[in-house]
């Protein structure tokens, strides 16, 4: 059999926290759902509804895919500037926010891009940008809680090129 190697990326989480946020589709352009613009939802007020209504502060937030519509670098600027704040309302390091990519957040549209996977250079970018290194779409995204347990997070890539039929399907 042959070894594969998978990367792990690790966090630790705050003290006392257990919980999971899990969000997804949130879909940053100006094209959707959270408009950057001013007459868009603003992040505060984006946060304030996340976050109002948890009974306490989690120990990880999943943030699985369709971060933008059409894997646009505004998209991507503002759902960093997002995470970033959300990271800093919810008082979690980086490391401690899991993402994950959706088919909205890498495009499969031209079939040389998808098959040499230079379509996925913007969302790996946005990773580097947002934990400080290069960290891999496919990955085991460990968080160690301060009871010594540890949750494991298993990260994929929708987008992955596998025929041409498939193309269109995330």
């Amino acid at each position: 059999p042959q070894n594969i190697v998978v990367p792990v990326l690790h966090g630790s989480a705050p003290v006392g926290r257990s919980g999971i946020l899990h969000i997804s589709d949130l879909h940053f352009g100006g094209d959707h759902a959270y408009d950057p613009t001013p007459a868009g939802v603003s992040r505060p007020r984006l946060i304030d509804q996340l976050i109002s209504g948890l009974p306490s502060a989690p120990a990880v937030v999943v943030v699985s895919g369709d971060l933008t519509t059409q894997g646009q670098s505004d998209g991507l600027i503002n759902a960093r500037s997002f995470l970033e704040e959300l990271a800093r309302r919810l008082e979690l390091p980086r490391n401690c926010i899991v993402i994950v990519p959706g088919n909205h957040d890498i495009l499969v549209d031209d079939a040389a891009a998808v098959k040499n996977m230079s379509n996925e250079k913007p969302f790996r970018d946005f990773l580097q940008l947002y934990y400080g290194s290069p960290t891999e779409l496919e990955r085991i995204h460990v968080v160690s809680l301060s009871s010594g347990q540890k949750l494991a997070f298993g990260t994929g890539n929708s987008s992955k090129y596998r025929a041409n039929i498939l193309m269109d399907y995330g």
